[in-house]
C-alpha cells in the first residue's frame, strides 16, 4: 500500500511492474488533502466508531454477565441465537435497516449509522465477555454477596474492575468494525459531509480510471490511527480475548 502510494503516477499502471522506481512521489500526499476533505472523513469515522463503542459495550457487559451468572428460561436458546446472528451476512439486513432508519429520519446521519453497527457488534461482544468472565474466581462474587452486596453491586464493584482487559478487548472489536465497514456507510450516508473514510475513498474511482496512488495514500492516512490505537492497547486486547478461552 505504501509502495503504491509512493510510486510516480506514470509508473502506477506500467507493465511490467517497476520494482524499484527511479524516483518517489511525495507530492500526492499533499494533493489528496487539496482534492478531498480527508480530515472531515477521518473525524466522521472516529465519531461513528466512538459512538458504536459507547452504544454497544454497556448492554454487552450486562448481557454477558447475565448469561454467565444467572439461570433463566430460554438461556441456551438465546445464547445459540447470538452465534446465529454472526452467520447472517450484514448485506442481508441493509434494506430492512434502511426502511427503519428512514422512518426515524436517521438515514443520512452518523448516529443512525452507529445504531446499525450494533446488530453485528453486540452479539460478538456478549460472547467474548461471557468467555472472559470464566477467568474471574466465583468465590469473589460469593464473598461479596455474603457481605450484603446486591447482584448489581457485585457487577459494578467486583466484576467491572476485574474485567478491564475484557472490556478493552470488546471495545477494540467494536471500534474496528465501525472503522472498516463499507456497505452500510455507502447505503445510508448520502451527504458528502457525512461520509466516513471508506465511503470517501471510493470517490477516487472514476468511470474510466482508478487513481490507485491517491487511493493508497488515503488508505495510509486512515490506517495510521488504527495501527497506533492497536499498539497502545495490544496487551489488553490479547489478554481480553484469550482469558477464559480454555474453560469457554
Amino acid at each position: 500500500m505504501l509502495y503504491t502510494a509512493l510510486l510516480p503516477e506514470d509508473y502506477v499502471w506500467s507493465w511490467p511492474p517497476v520494482i524499484i522506481p527511479p524516483r518517489l512521489n511525495f507530492s500526492t500526499f499533499i494533493t489528496v488533502f487539496e482534492e478531498r476533505p480527508i480530515l472531515l472523513w477521518l473525524s466522521n469515522t472516529i465519531l461513528v466508531s466512538v459512538l458504536t463503542v459507547i452504544l454497544s459495550v454497556p448492554p454487552a457487559l450486562l448481557a454477558g454477565y447475565a448469561f454467565y451468572r444467572f439461570d433463566f428460561r430460554g438461556k441456551s436458546s438465546l445464547f445459540r441465537l447470538l452465534f446465529l446472528t454472526m452467520v447472517v451476512p450484514p448485506t442481508v439486513i441493509i434494506v430492512p435497516y434502511y426502511l427503519v432508519l428512514d422512518s426515524w429520519g436517521l438515514t443520512d446521519s452518523l448516529i443512525g449509522l452507529a445504531i446499525t453497527y450494533l446488530a453485528f457488534t453486540i452479539p460478538t461482544e456478549i460472547i467474548i465477555f461471557y468467555g472472559y468472565l470464566f477467568s474471574i474466581p466465583r468465590e469473589l462474587e460469593e464473598a461479596a454477596l455474603l457481605d450484603g452486596c446486591s447482584p448489581l453491586g457485585v457487577f459494578v464493584r467486583i466484576i467491572l474492575p476485574l474485567s478491564v482487559p475484557g472490556i478493552i478487548a470488546i471495545s477494540i472489536y467494536s471500534f474496528s468494525i465501525a472503522w472498516n465497514e463499507f456497505a452500510f456507510a455507502m447505503t445510508l450516508l448520502r451527504s458528502p459531509s457525512n461520509w466516513t473514510a471508506v465511503a470517501g475513498i471510493r470517490t477516487f474511482i472514476g468511470q474510466w480510471m482508478l487513481a490507485w496512488d491517491k487511493v493508497m495514500i488515503t488508505c495510509v492516512y486512515f490506517t495510521i490511527p488504527a495501527i497506533i490505537f492497536y499498539f497502545l492497547t495490544q496487551k489488553y486486547f490479547v489478554s481480553g480475548m484469550t482469558a477464559g478461552a480454555l474453560k469457554f
